[in-house]
């Protein structure tokens, strides 16, 4: 009978030496090395001057891309206390230029703010021009009407914007409280009475949330303004809506904000 074969493949391979050679001798295969990591790119620095350029030409329009490229800019190439001064100032110079630029001023702002590194530095100086700004607000009244009303709403958009370990900067609720309460103390200003009346819907929950005796302070001045003799059918019909937004817990339903939308526009087109 024949044997039965060998199967095949069913033994181990034995490496191959050469004649004299033992298995002892080969030499282990090669381990290879890792690839060389690549370098990280140093960042780009961009010139100061061109960058605080940029700053000038922000607009209410500008895109929260065009936002954080600026603020990536402004992270690789601002340095000093000196650098971040001077684009504070341009921000709050922009502001007291128009007004509604006070949103954007304060999106860069807070963005700058928390940034690893010179987040804090910046927010320091951020707040200590804040204060510059506020102790100097009577010169600005009267210098001019929109750097006044260019500060409160820029204070009150870092006030809503700003967080610092996830609340609001609660030192800023006084001096707005406070410039809130001026602007209430001359009514026939329609200027500041507009503003009063954008500022106070944007912030006025949180200005409660943290201090309710200003609050209260605050309510006070508007209902005295709404009787007073100053004030004109406009001036009363805001004072009025903001006078039912706190009552209705600062939310207002479209049938409510349409009678006041509608009410304005009567009084307007009885003044055209």
């Amino acid at each position: 009978m024949a044997g039965r074969g060998r199967g095949r493949g069913r033994g181990i391979a034995l490496p191959e030496t050469r004649p004299g050679e033992t298995s002892g001798d080969l030499k282990p295969a090669k381990i290879q090395s890792e690839e060389t990591k690549q370098p990280i790119p140093e960042p780009k620095l961009y010139d100061f001057e061109e960058l605080c350029g940029e700053f000038k030409v922000l607009k209410v329009t500008s895109s929260q891309d065009e936002v954080k490229d600026l603020v990536q800019k402004a992270k690789d190439s601002t340095k000093t206390d000196e650098n971040f001064s001077q684009i504070i100032e341009i921000l709050y110079q922009n502001v007291f230029k128009d007004n509604e630029t006070a949103e954007i001023a304060a999106q860069v702002g807070s963005q700058l703010s928390s940034l690893e590194g010179i987040g804090g530095k910046f927010r320091s100086c951020l707040l200590k021009r804040a204060q510059d700004h506020y102790k100097n607000r009577e010169n600005l009244s009267k210098d001019s009407l929109s750097e006044w009303t260019g500060l409160l709403s820029l204070l009150c958009e870092i006030f809503r914007v700003l967080k610092i370990s996830g609340q609001p900067f609660k030192p800023l609720a006084g001096p707005i409280s406070e410039m809130m309460g001026e602007i209430l103390l001359n009514v026939d200003d329609g200027v500041k009475i507009e503003c009063f009346y954008q500022n106070f819907k944007n912030v006025g929950k949180m200005l409660q949330a943290i201090d309710k005796t200003k609050m209260e302070f605050l309510m006070c001045k508007i209902r005295d303004s709404i009787i007073s003799e100053q004030s004109n059918p406009e001036t009363r019909c805001m004072l009025i809506e903001l006078l039912e937004l706190h009552a209705s817990n600062w939310i207002l339903n479209q049938d409510v904000q349409r009678f006041y939308c509608d009410a304005m526009a009567d009084i307007l087109a009885l003044q055209g």
